[in-house]
C-alpha cells in the first residue's frame, strides 16, 4: 500500500513539473472564454511561448461571471447610416459594419422592491429610484447621500462616474435612462438639465470651474461632462476628494450650509423615501454650480484589473475586455473607422480577428479619471488611459499638446425623436470648446457627427478621431441587429429645438440644429461663460430676458443676442417668446 502511494505521489509530482517546464497552466480548460460569434486565429507554438515568456499572466478575456466590473449593453439595437437613417444592418464587407446593435452582451435588468429602491441586477447596486426635487452644489449632493436613510438603509452615497454612466440607456435617447425604472426630476418637461453629480473629482482644469469641477452625467443627453464643483467663494474650503472616480469611504458627515444647528433633518421610518436632504446649493440649474442627485448603495464598481499580455494587447480582468495596446495612430470619421475594423480583422491584427469598435459603455469603462493633461497637480499629468496603454498625440485647436478623441460604435441623437446624425466618442485628451479650451474634462463622453459637412451638433466637432480596438467580453454577434421599429412619440421632451424638435422630432429645414454655444458667446463679449449662464438664467423656464441679461452683463441687447446667433425675428426684447414656444436649450 506504501509503494502504491509513492508511486501515486511521483507520477503527481512529474506532472506538475512537466507543467511547470512548458510553461501550460494544468487543468485549464481548452475553451475560450470569447463569445463574440467569431472564432479567434490560434497563435502559432512560438508565439505562445514568446507570449508565456514575457508575460504568464496572459488570459482569454473572461466571462461576466468571472468579473469584478461586469458592463452591461448600451441597448442600441437598430443600426444607422452617416445621414442618421435606420437601416438594415450591413454584411460583413459592406462599408457600416460592426455598428453597436451587431453585438450583443448583458442586458440591462432591474428589480424594482417597491420601497424607492431599484437594484441593478447585473452590477448588483441598489439605486435610489426617484431623485430629490431640487438641485445641490456638489458638497452638498455628496452630503445628502451621507446623511439619507432610505429603505431601512444608511449606508448611501454619492455614485462615481462610472457607476453613474453604466444605468445609462442608449436605446432611444432624451432622456438616456429607463423611466421605467428611474424617476428624473422633469418628467413633465425634459430638458437638457436633467444633470446628476457623481463623486469623481476632475484633476485637470476647466475654463468654467478652474481647479474645482467634479464629473456629472446628463440623463436627458446622455453625456459626461466636468462641472464646476463650488461657486468661486466657496472653493477654497471645499473638502478634497479621492479623484479617482471613488466614493470617499467612512468620511463622517458634516453639516452643510442651510440645515439647522441641530444638523442633519429627522430621518423618515424605515421603507420611505427622504427627500429632503439639504437645500438646493446653487439655485435652479440657470446656475452652473447646482445638479441633481441620484445616491447609490453597495460594493464599489468600477476599478479596472489590467494585465499587460505583452504582445500588443491588454487585458483587463474587471470586464472580461481584451483591448488593443496601441490606437489607430491616425484620425479617421466614423465609417473610416468602422471600416479600419474590418481591415485589421482580414489582417487578422496581433494574432485574433474578431476585433470590433468598442461601444460607449466599453469604451468608458477604461477611462482613468485620475489622469488629465494640464492637471493642476502634475501627479496627476497625463492622458486619462491607463499608462500601460499607449495614445497617439496631437495638436489641438489651441495649438497644444494634447490627446485625441476615440470613436465608439454608437449612434447618437441630438434631440429627442431626432435621427442619428451623430457618433459617441470618448475624450482621452482635453474635451475642447471651439477655440480649443477645456470645456468638458478629459472623460467626457460627447459626440460628433459621423461624417464632414455632416450637421453641427455641439460645437468643436473634429469629425476625424482615433480608434482602440476591442475584443472579448461576454458579447454575442447579432448581425442583424434586433431593431425594434421604433415609433417616437415625446409630448414632454423639451429637445434644442424646442418642444419635440419639430413634427416627429425631425430636423427643422435649413440643415443643422440651432443651438446656444455660451462657450463662443461668452469670449465673444469678453465675460465668463458662468456669468453668462447666470444672466441668461434658468432656460429650461423658457426664453431669458435677453435686455436684463445684457445690462447685467454690461452689453447691449443687440451685441449679446448677436454673440448667441439669436435672430432679432426669434425671441423679442423682454424675453417674450416667441409664437411656436422657447428657444433653443444650451448645450449640454
Amino acid at each position: 500500500m506504501f509503494k502504491k502511494i509513492n508511486i501515486f505521489l511521483l507520477l503527481s509530482m512529474l506532472i506538475v513539473l512537466v507543467a511547470a517546464c512548458t510553461g501550460q497552466p494544468v487543468a485549464v480548460s481548452s475553451a475560450s472564454a470569447d463569445t463574440s460569434g467569431a472564432n479567434p486565429t490560434e497563435k502559432t507554438a512560438g508565439e505562445s511561448l514568446s507570449a508565456i515568456a514575457v508575460s504568464n499572466t496572459m488570459t482569454e478575456p473572461e466571462t461576466s461571471s468571472d468579473v469584478s466590473f461586469p458592463l452591461t449593453e448600451t441597448g442600441q439595437t437598430a443600426c444607422y447610416d452617416t445621414d442618421g437613417t435606420e437601416i438594415d444592418c450591413p454584411a460583413a464587407g459592406e462599408a457600416l459594419y460592426g455598428q453597436d446593435a451587431q453585438y450583443t452582451g448583458n442586458a440591462m435588468s432591474y428589480t424594482d422592491h417597491g420601497d424607492g429602491t431599484v437594484t441593478d441586477n447585473v452590477t448588483g447596486l441598489t439605486w435610489q429610484k426617484t431623485p430629490p426635487q431640487q438641485d445641490f452644489t456638489w458638497q452638498d449632493a455628496a452630503d445628502y447621500c451621507q446623511s439619507l436613510t432610505l429603505a431601512g438603509y444608511d449606508d448611501w452615497r454619492l455614485p462615481n462616474v462610472k457607476e453613474l454612466f453604466s444605468i445609462s440607456d442608449f436605446s432611444s435617447g432624451w432622456p438616456y435612462l429607463d423611466t421605467r425604472y428611474f424617476h428624473l426630476v422633469n418628467e413633465d418637461n425634459i430638458t437638457k438639465d436633467e444633470q446628476y453629480w457623481t463623486s469623481t473629482r476632475y484633476v485637470g482644469v476647466t475654463a468654467e470651474g478652474g481647479a474645482n469641477a467634479a464629473f456629472g452625467v446628463n440623463h436627458a443627453t446622455g453625456h459626461i461632462k466636468a462641472y464646476p464643483a463650488q461657486p468661486p467663494d466657496q472653493a477654497e474650503g471645499m473638502r478634497s476628494q479621492p479623484p479617482t472616480g471613488q466614493p470617499e469611504q467612512g468620511a463622517p458627515p458634516r453639516s452643510p450650509a442651510g440645515r439647522t444647528e441641530q444638523g442633519a433633518p429627522p430621518q423618515p421610518p424605515s421603507g420611505q423615501v427622504d427627500v429632503q436632504g439639504p437645500p438646493p446649493g446653487g439655485g435652479g440649474l440657470g446656475s452652473p454650480f447646482g445638479k441633481y442627485v441620484r445616491c447609490v448603495r453597495g460594493t464599489e464598481y468600477g476599478n479596472n484589473n489590467f494585465v499587460d499580455n505583452g504582445d500588443g494587447t491588454i487585458t483587463d480582468n474587471a470586464t472580461g475586455l481584451m483591448w488593443a495596446q496601441a490606437d489607430s495612430g491616425v484620425g479617421m470619421t466614423w465609417e473610416e473607422a468602422l471600416a479600419w475594423v474590418q481591415q485589421k480583422n482580414a489582417e487578422n491584427y496581433l494574432g485574433y480577428s474578431d476585433w470590433r469598435l468598442p461601444n460607449v459603455k466599453e469604451l468608458q469603462s477604461i477611462v482613468d479619471y485620475t489622469q488629465a493633461p494640464g492637471a493642476s497637480d502634475p501627479a496627476n499629468e497625463g492622458p486619462a488611459i491607463d499608462p500601460l496603454f499607449s495614445i497617439s498625440s496631437i495638436t489641438n485647436e489651441a495649438g497644444d499638446a494634447d490627446y485625441p478623441y476615440f470613436w465608439t460604435s454608437t449612434s447618437a441623437r441630438f434631440q429627442a425623436c431626432g435621427d442619428y446624425y451623430y457618433a459617441w466618442y470618448v475624450a482621452f485628451g482635453r474635451a475642447v470648446d471651439p477655440a480649443g479650451v477645456d470645456s468638458h474634462g478629459a472623460g467626457a463622453v460627447r459626440f460628433d457627427a459621423k461624417i464632414e459637412g455632416g450637421p453641427a451638433g455641439e460645437g468643436g466637432e473634429r469629425y476625424t478621431n482615433y480608434v482602440r480596438l476591442v475584443r472579448g467580453g461576454d458579447v454575442t454577434e447579432t448581425p442583424n441587429g434586433n431593431p425594434t421599429g421604433e415609433t417616437c412619440d415625446a409630448p414632454n421632451v423639451m429637445s434644442p429645438d424646442g418642444p419635440n424638435g419639430g413634427p416627429r422630432g425631425q430636423r427643422p429645414p435649413g440643415g443643422q440644429p440651432p443651438q446656444l454655444d455660451l462657450s463662443a458667446a461668452a469670449e465673444k463679449l469678453g465675460v465668463t461663460e458662468a456669468d453668462l449662464q447666470a444672466a441668461l438664467g434658468d432656460l429650461r423656464q423658457g426664453p431669458p430676458n435677453f435686455a436684463a441679461a445684457a445690462e447685467t452683463l454690461g452689453v447691449t441687447e443687440a451685441e449679446l443676442m448677436d454673440a448667441l446667433g439669436v435672430s432679432p425675428s426669434g425671441p423679442p426684447p423682454g424675453g417674450q417668446p416667441p409664437a411656436g414656444g422657447p428657444p433653443p436649450a444650451a448645450r449640454p
